[in-house]
């Protein structure tokens, strides 16, 4: 696993530095539930994130991370509410 976390870091690293507009969005633990809980953003670890979100719920924050500016060049974690 620690290699894994090493390969996400470096890719993420390279996002960073790139230039280039980005969000970088890690959903915790995934579900196939239809109810939608709503979306909890954690930015550095704050607040602390839940431990699952479902695919339709992550589905919709990332079309609508392509409009809000509020994410432009960070990394979120997002989990349900």
């Amino acid at each position: 696993m620690a290699r894994a976390h090493q390969e996400h870091q470096r890719q993420e690293d390279l996002l960073r530095r790139s230039g280039l507009d980005h969000t970088i969005v890690r959903p915790v633990g995934l579900t196939n539930f239809n109810k939608n809980l709503g979306i909890q953003e954690s930015f550095a670890n704050r607040p602390k994130p839940k431990l699952l979100v479902s695919r339709k719920a992550v589905a919709q924050y990332l079309v609508a991370c392509l409009k809000n500016k509020e994410v432009k060049n960070k990394t979120v974690v997002i989990s349900a509410r």
